[in-house]
């Protein structure tokens, strides 16, 4: 890929850099819409002409140090967004950067002080991540945590991203963190976590008001390439496929994120864009030649009126394979209260994770994300203007946790 295409990779242990003021820019118009049963519905107008400024933007990534990681020539901090009610006050200032991790996996004050179901070092199997030797590293296993975290910023967003980062413990800190629907404020405040010590995540993307997002454990993983990004040439969405290759578990793996274009109401559900962009995803992983094994996982807002997802040879679905008969709905109005009041049968599996493996074989996938916050309320409008007082779930959307193991062979 073009050195233009790289997208930053810095470890958040950075000294921090100075504030600067946000930017302030004009207001569109309101983006989710109640008007119709379809996920992010949105006008097409206020979408199109936001989608279009954006994918005008050019990216721009500072150089980084081959020792350090760190960046080596400062980034201009204000970044053009809007400003509505989903992203109102985003800062423009850079993440702020963590000092040098603390070696005790004590509770931080930023997140619930409930006991994680297993330590730092252990994940759900029970096995533990190597300290980095390549002999410590040979037949692990492989754990992989994919979210939309959800950019609605005015509903509990500090309780919301506390529960995530909690999930994170609980699940022992998977190997890989792929997030959707990330936005600067999101991203800083997952960085200034005590959980985020752990990891190494791409930086957020100049002039982008959401974005996907790579945490890689540091003393798990070991970056080959990238991580870098890939715009799709079909959207109007600024959508892309964010992918690395490196080692984890004594395995060579090709991990991607993306989330994929969105529909625009029933008149306009964009299903020949996202069967495009998944089908360009493919090939752009299929041409880095000596891996086989690969893992695409995000928001592919698939709706039953796509059909099935056109999966190349040897590519599996993980919910399918370990759940069938599972109807495996991540957005699900029936089951997520925060979503409206209003009863429903209406729910997709809009979030996958598709797999072709070799070293590595499918061991155990879950739901996560699906328990109310204590104390956390969201006041929401309804059709008929009256305000519903609802309960708070960490995202709109349920994240979905993998583990693979070490085939036998």
């Amino acid at each position: 890929m073009a050195a233009e295409d790289l997208a930053e990779f810095v470890d958040l242990t950075d000294s921090p850099a100075p504030e600067q003021p946000a930017k302030k820019v004009a207001k569109p118009s309101k983006r989710h819409r109640e008007d119709t049963e379809i996920i992010d519905v949105v006008s097409r107008e206020d979408i199109m002409s936001f989608a279009a400024k954006a994918n005008q933007k050019k990216r721009v990534t500072s150089p980084l140090n081959d020792s350090t990681g760190q960046v080596e020539n400062a980034r201009q901090d204000a970044l053009g967004r809007p400003d509505n009610l989903w992203l109102k006050k985003l800062h423009a200032e850079r993440t702020a950067r963590q000092g040098p991790p603390s070696r005790n996996d004590e509770a931080p004050a930023d997140q619930p002080q409930s006991v994680p179901a297993h330590s730092s070092e252990a994940g759900p199997s029970g096995r533990h991540h190597s300290s980095g030797t390549a002999s410590d590293m040979q037949r692990q296993n492989v754990t992989l945590l994919t979210w939309n975290v959800w950019f609605e910023e005015d509903v509990a967003l500090e309780e919301r991203m506390a529960a995530i980062g909690q999930t994170v413990r609980d699940r022992g800190y998977p190997d890989v963190l792929l997030f959707q629907e990330m936005t600067p404020r999101i991203h800083r405040i997952m960085s200034a976590a005590s959980w985020s010590q752990h990891y190494r995540t791409t930086d957020p993307p100049y002039n982008m008001a959401y974005f996907t997002s790579m945490f890689t454990k540091k003393d798990s993983v070991k970056c080959t390439m990238g991580p870098c990004e890939q715009m799709y040439p079909t959207s109007n969405m600024a959508r892309g496929l964010r992918l690395m290759r490196g080692t984890m578990g004594g395995h060579e793996v090709l991990v991607a994120t993306t989330h994929l274009e969105s529909p625009l109401g029933n008149h306009d559900l964009r299903s020949s864009e996202r069967r495009s962009q998944l089908k360009q995803a493919f090939t752009w992983m299929q041409n880095e030649e000596g891996v086989s094994n690969c893992i695409l996982a995000g928001d592919l807002n698939w709706n039953t009126q796509d059909g099935e997802p056109p999966l190349p040879t040897c590519w599996h679905d993980a919910w399918s394979m370990l759940r069938p008969g599972d109807t495996g709905l991540t957005y699900d109005k029936a089951t997520n209260p925060m979503l409206g009041v209003r009863p429903t049968k209406w729910g997709r599996r809009l979030d996958r994770i598709l797999c072709k493996l070799s070293s590595l074989r499918l061991q155990h996938i879950e739901m996560v994300g699906r328990q109310q916050i204590p104390g956390a309320l969201r006041h929401k409008q309804e059709r008929n203007k009256s305000i519903s007082e609802l309960p708070v779930l960490p995202s709109d959307h349920y994240g979905l946790f993998l583990e693979l193991s070490p085939t036998s062979s």
